[in-house]
């Protein structure tokens, strides 16, 4: 904020005293000035934000919020709705056992009682998990030539693409997990790789097994390399990484040393190939006193038989589940119980036998996962403005650039902009940026955008207020009334002192919050239209990207870039758009949604009152003629995959197969869509 000041009204520092320089500075900061959230939701949508948020917090389904046991209903709706295979669970399936007390330091198979206990009774516990991945790795998962694609089409277009999707899920949720506590949810990565040259310390099966199991890749001349959407990680904690010399892992490496000093009791697998390497490693597994889980769909064959075969060769030392399955368990795991209920798998090979064989344009996809509860509004705080030191600093810059009036602004859920004024006299003499202001809660979501008049519906009235929180890094002061300052802030309930759920602002901070502990980060851009109309008619009756407006409005354009950017609201482009009069201002692309958000209703401000004061009306009505097109304000969103291990992937495109969207995308469409 202080920033923004002295570089909109720059101090030039003498021996004597303090100048200003009149005007806008000639360049702007090269760093951006954080801004606000602003958003948009209907008053319904507001409404039912409210009724959702004052429900009280130990009646949610996240087993952190709460000390008491895990309501086993709620926290396993997969499982119980869900056989391992996707199927409908019947009442005989669904069976009720004893819960079982557990706590990090207690084995898994002290309450094991032998020829009784199941194996579907050990749902995970986070502390005592390992995800294994076998053999995802490039030598094993490009065609060697063209024949080779053609015979093994199912592995290459169906199976192996199906995999490694759910594989990429499945890492990233376990590597969240990892990081976020002191034990367990470790990612292993054991994969094909010779200590010598010659590759003569291979197993004598591989020796047997052909030119390409017997010349694996090499640590001394050619190492093994990973898919680029499936790699380990190596920053933070990092991943674990085996190489093998043999079809099973337990065979020719340390892993079970390994898995024993990291007190994993559990084992997640997955990878390929599902008879043969991942088969082996899930009896040896088994045989070793491991509680073990396989992934079947983040499992691949050369075969759809083969993959049956191996599911079914499986069955009796594991559990078999869908990504979907692991990553519920995960999410709602505990280590001080084990879950009560428990769901008798099905048999996979029934189900699989009726499914049709997917092809490339249709990849399986994991069932889509519970909704993700975004930060309450008692768990979230706003940006603090409490430091009087540099409030102090901030009022006495805005008094030297010729400030006199801070303006408190709030977007409510009808896209109204709620605005009061303080005079910057009074703010200097109580030191405070908070507690300034206050709004009656009806204004946030009660009020109609055509008038005072408050609806019955929403169950919202007067006699309670909420105040606004500035959140000083939305600071700017307006070029078209530069002796006034405005502030983006939140809306507090006085009362609870925490964020009001109506508060719009709030809500985009958590959306954002909540997506980036789930690995996605959101860049944003906004294309604005609006028709130019002067004296009741418009200004003119070009088309689509015609020069005729660019000629007639230069001076308006040019004074409202100028304002922009006095105000840190960078133009990508303008345009003249289909229908009379009409424009479009394209904004850049912005990684900061919030600053984004703001960036939005300060230019709609400032397009409205920079054509006002050149005789001319800037209309954003949807629909201005019926005949025309209309005016929109189009936002683009992508996001990136923070969990992947170049920090940055689209997380929008699918990993593997060309053209199709990921799953995340699609959750995220889906989202959107309910």
């Amino acid at each position: 904020a202080l920033a923004h000041v002295i570089y909109y009204r720059p101090l030039i520092m003498t021996d004597d005293n303090i100048n200003l320089v009149q005007g806008p500075p000639h360049s702007l900061p090269s760093d951006d000035v954080d801004f606000p959230d602003v958003f948009l939701p209907t008053a319904s949508e507001a409404h039912s934000t409210l009724q959702k948020d004052s429900v009280p917090r130990e009646k949610t389904n996240t087993a952190s919020q709460s000390d008491e046991p895990l309501n086993t209903e709620s926290s396993n709706s997969v499982r119980n709705e869900t056989t391992m295979t996707g199927g409908p669970v019947s009442a005989q399936q669904e069976q009720e056992v004893r819960p079982l007390p557990l706590s990090p330091q207690t084995s898994l198979k002290e309450h094991v009682k032998p020829g009784e206990s199941k194996r579907d009774q050990f749902p995970l516990v986070p502390s005592k998990v390992a995800l294994l991945i076998i053999d995802i790795q490039e030598y094993l998962s490009s065609p060697s030539s063209l024949q080779d694609e053609q015979e093994h089409a199912y592995f290459y277009q169906t199976s192996l693409p199906r995999a490694t999707q759910n594989i990429q899920e499945l890492v990233q949720q376990t590597r969240r997990r990892r990081d976020s506590q002191a034990q367990g949810c470790e990612v292993i990565f054991t994969y094909l790789e010779a200590l010598t040259q010659d590759c003569r310390d291979v197993s004598l099966d591989y020796k047997l097994s052909g030119p390409s199991l017997a010349n694996i890749p090499n640590s001394a001349s050619s190492p093994a390399t990973f898919l680029e959407c499936i790699a380990p990680l190596h920053d933070g904690k990092g991943d674990i990484v085996i190489p093998k010399t043999s079809c099973s892992v337990f065979l020719s490496t340390n892993i079970h040393y390994v898995l024993q000093n990291l007190h994993v009791e559990q084992l997640l697998i997955c990878g390929q190939l599902t008879d043969q390497c991942v088969e082996s490693a899930v009896r040896d597994a088994a045989d070793l006193g491991y509680f073990v889980t396989v992934i079947e769909d983040a499992c691949a064959a050369r075969s759809h038989e083969a993959h049956l075969k191996g599911l079914s060769g499986m069955k009796g030392f594991s559990r078999c589940l869908s990504t979907a399955q692991v990553l519920e368990e995960l999410e709602n795991g505990r280590d001080d119980i084990v879950v009560s209920k428990r769901v008798v798998p099905t048999d996979p090979s029934d189900e699989e036998k009726t499914k049709p064989i997917t092809t490339r344009n249709e990849p399986a996809e994991p069932k889509s996962l519970k909704k993700i509860p975004i930060t309450t509004t008692t768990e979230w705080c706003p940006p603090s403005c409490n430091d009087k030191a540099v409030t102090t600093a901030l009022l006495h810059t805005m008094k030297f650039a010729g400030v006199q009036f801070l303006r408190y602004m709030a977007v409510d859920a009808c896209n109204s902009i709620r605005c009061k004024a303080v005079p910057l006299h009074h703010l200097l003499k109580t030191k405070r940026l908070d507690n300034q202001i206050s709004i009656a809660q009806v204004c946030f979501a009660g009020l109609p955008t055509f008038g005072d008049y408050m609806s019955e519906s929403t169950g919202l009235d007067a006699r309670k207020v909420l105040t606004i929180l500035p959140d000083v890094g939305s600071l700017r002061i307006l070029p078209y009334a530069p002796t006034s300052a405005v502030v983006f802030g939140s809306a507090i309930d006085p009362n609870s002192q925490t964020v009001s759920p109506l508060c719009t602002r709030s809500l985009l901070s958590r959306v954002v919050e909540t997506a980036r502990r789930y690995g996605i980060d959101f860049s944003v851009g906004v294309e604005i239209e609006f028709c130019l109309f002067q004296g009741g008619e418009p200004v003119d009756h070009s088309v689509f990207g015609n020069v005729t407006t660019m000629n007639e409005q230069e001076a308006f354009l040019s004074d409202l870039h100028i304002q922009l950017q006095q105000q840190q609201i960078q133009m990508e482009q303008v345009h003249a758009e289909s229908a009379p009069g009409q424009v479009e201002l394209v904004l850049e692309y912005s990684d900061d949604v919030l600053q984004m958000a703001d960036s939005v209703v300060l230019a709609r401000e400032t397009i409205t009152v920079v054509a006002s004061r050149r005789g001319l009306t800037a209309l954003f009505l949807p629909k201005v003629f019926s005949d025309k097109a209309g005016n929109g304000c189009h936002i683009h969103v992508s996001f990136q995959d923070t969990l992947s291990p170049s920090k940055s992937r689209n997380a929008v495109c699918h990993a593997s197969l060309d053209g199709e969207l990921s799953y995340k995308a699609k959750s995220f469409l889906e989202g959107i869509l309910q």
